[in-house]
């Protein structure tokens, strides 16, 4: 990527001036003298003459060829500085630009800075900081490797120690700052002694930076040593039962491989080794570390991963897993997370085993604590013992093997819940009548040899404990698989239904009119079909009859009507042309059954009308009703 410093004059090629001397005279300023300096933009050479007493004031020329205040040509600063009153090794001036092809000149004030343990000069211009070297002078610098952690937001590097060192962090573009930091390189206690620097949050200013990948961190020491780094993105998911961090590294800018680290830092002591691999930094290639049998990663435990680029420097991120939990039920078909990260996008896959094949896969999105319910109608599986769910929000990861465990008693009268589990589990019983913690009632058991468990509150449930009861059993970091009570015994009652045809208003010509009704059926006799004929029931239609509230109903024995919020029988039986009518035969059980033996009845009928010389019509089903709600149920079929 190309890089481009926003110093205001940047030089590209030196002006040639001769080196008159890499020190300044006895008893002369230390800032008198030929001075050189490399562009920290491209690379290129900058020169500077500095002449004057040594109390000053000063004389000073710049020379550069290419100047970006002179659209990229050839341009002289000449001006003044004196030494600040306050500080005696700076030195403070005021330069006047000139660019003799376009004719104009550029005001430019600048500050310098000595340095005696490395007689160097610093400079800065907005947050780049310039050393400069007598004239002539030539060393080999070893170079300036930074480490920097954006995980945790700090920068770090060896260096000898008695130096002054810049840091300053932009973003993408190179040129919006951040924060900067300036300090002293000197012996680490954490280092063993070695020399160097490591930022801390009150070394920045204005304040610590969040560090971001495709920022830039950029480092100067007063010994003329110069690096930059690009921040790569490292991702990183935690997998807390396998005790495996595994991501990507995405530089493309880095050429190769690069070596990546991946350190325990939040491990108890004595902490086991840091991991490595190798990847292609092009954020599609996976790196993996595992602890598996060294270190049960515990959510918030601090991951640390890293790598090294062909640069010689070094980037890293921090991890930690969420404290996050599945719940699943087989009978149930679903499963609930909590604890992931709000508001996120969760992907889930469904395997047939615990490292087997992928089922069906998906994503849903958590609420602002972290919970997220997926049931049938989200993933369409049919969900058995041995499959394997796994989450991740793309920071944790979660696996759940799931697993058998029943409620089959739940004993109103005794308070007890009985139900199997795997031989020998734990089986943690809760009974409540909300879903408060605080009304919970809880039993730790577990499974015996034959995989059964009972718990006996010595408290009398009611129903309304029936929804809030369970029992779960749990895996080695805390997800569980549940059971929920059986649900109630089904009421054995007297019900009833109807069958209904409509016919509209001016169906019925004036005059008489007959109907019946046939009813064909298996259920109710348990020795075969059988079929059942209503007699005829007559009635008279007459434009001088009353007209009445909604429909009249056509029933085997009687016409009934609407009277206000009574449905009394209509004798004598005439209504008026301008009534729509409503055929309803009904069918009431002749003993107590449960709703699916009745519906089983319900099913297996079919029932005709039958009026004057028209054809035989099957009716509509309606629902099943209670018996003693019949009633007024087929009164209310009288309403339009």
């Amino acid at each position: 990527m190309e890089r481009r410093m926003f110093i205001h004059l940047s030089v590209v090629a030196a002006m040639g001036l001769a080196a008159l001397g890499s020190v300044a005279p006895q008893g002369a300023s230390p800032f008198v003298g030929h001075w050189q300096a490399v562009d920290p933009s491209d690379g290129s050479d900058m020169r500077l003459a500095i002449g004057g007493p040594p109390d000053g004031p000063f004389k000073i020329t710049w020379t550069e060829d290419y100047l970006s205040a002179c659209g990229g040509e050839a341009g002289i600063g000449r001006g003044t500085g004196s030494i600040s009153a306050d500080h005696p090794d700076v030195l403070v001036a005021h330069l006047a630009f000139e660019c003799p092809t376009i004719g104009s000149s550029i005001p430019y004030d600048i500050t310098w800075r000595f340095h005696s343990g490395t007689d160097t000069l610093s400079s800065r211009d907005g947050a780049v900081v310039t050393i400069w070297q007598h004239a002539g002078r030539s060393e080999s610098l070893p170079q300036l490797d930074l480490r920097v952690n954006y995980g945790h937001d700090w920068v770090e590097s060896f260096h000898e120690a008695g130096h002054t060192v810049w840091i300053t962090v932009t973003e993408e573009d190179g040129e919006t700052v951040k924060a900067t930091a300036e300090l002293v390189t000197e012996p680490k206690d954490f280092w063993g002694g070695e020399p160097g620097f490591a930022t801390e949050p009150s070394d920045w200013d204005p304040r610590q930076p969040d560090i971001q990948p495709l920022d830039w961190v950029y480092g100067t020491v007063d010994d003329g040593q110069t690096a930059q780094v690009q921040i790569g993105e490292i991702s990183g998911t935690i997998d807390l039962g396998a005790d495996v961090i595994s991501g990507t590294i995405a530089a493309p800018w880095l050429d190769g491989e690069v070596n990546v680290e991946c350190f325990p830092w939040g491990a108890p002591e004595p902490q086991p080794v840091a991991k490595s691999d190798a990847v292609q930094p092009d954020g599609v290639e996976s790196y993996s570390c595992s602890w598996a049998g060294e270190w049960d990663i515990q959510p918030y435990q601090d991951v640390g991963v890293g790598y090294f680029g062909p640069d010689g420097h070094w980037v890293a991120n921090a991890f930690f897993a969420s404290d996050a939990r599945i719940v699943a039920s087989t009978a149930g078909d679903w499963f609930w997370t909590t604890g992931f990260l709000p508001l996120s996008l969760l992907k889930f896959t469904i395997y047939d085993s615990q490292g087997g094949s992928p089922l069906i896969g998906g994503t849903v999105t958590s609420d602002d604590s972290g919970f997220a319910i997926v049931g049938s109608d989200v993933h369409h599986q049919d969900l058995l013992p041995d499959h394997y769910v796994v989450i991740t929000d793309g920071a944790t990861q979660k696996g759940l093997l799931l697993e058998s465990i029943t409620i089959d008693e739940f004993d109103l009268a005794e308070g007890r819940m009985a139900g199997s589990a795997p031989a020998g589990r734990r089986v943690l019983v809760v009974a409540a009548d909300s879903p408060e913690a605080a009304d919970q009632l809880v039993i730790d058991t577990n499974a015996d040899a034959d995989g059964k468990w009972t718990a006996d509150f010595e408290a009398a449930f009611t129903e309304e404990w029936r929804p809030w009861s369970f029992a779960q059993i749990f895996d080695g970091d805390g997800d569980a698989n549940e059971a929920g009570p059986p649900a109630p015994p089904e009421p054995e009652l007297v019900w009833a239904w109807a069958f209904t045809y409509d016919l509209p208003a001016w169906a019925w010509t004036e005059g008489e009119h007959s109907y019946y009704f046939e009813m064909t059926y298996t259920v109710p006799d348990p020795g075969g079909s059988g079929t059942n004929a209503d007699s005829p029931l007559s009635f008279t239609v007459d434009s001088d009859a009353v007209l009445y509230d909604g429909l009249v109903l056509l029933r085997p024995y009687a016409l009934r009507v609407r009277v206000g919020a009574d449905c009394p029988a209509l004798d004598p039986r005439v209504i008026d042309p301008e009534e729509d009518t409503r055929f309803v035969w009904g069918w009431a059980t002749d003993f107590a059954m449960t709703y699916p033996e009745a519906v089983a009845q319900y099913d297996s009928m079919n029932v005709w009308v039958h009026w004057d010389a028209g054809p035989d019509v099957e009716m509509a089903r309606r629902e099943i009703v209670p018996a003693d709600e019949f009633g007024g149920y087929v009164c209310s079929l009288t309403l339009p």
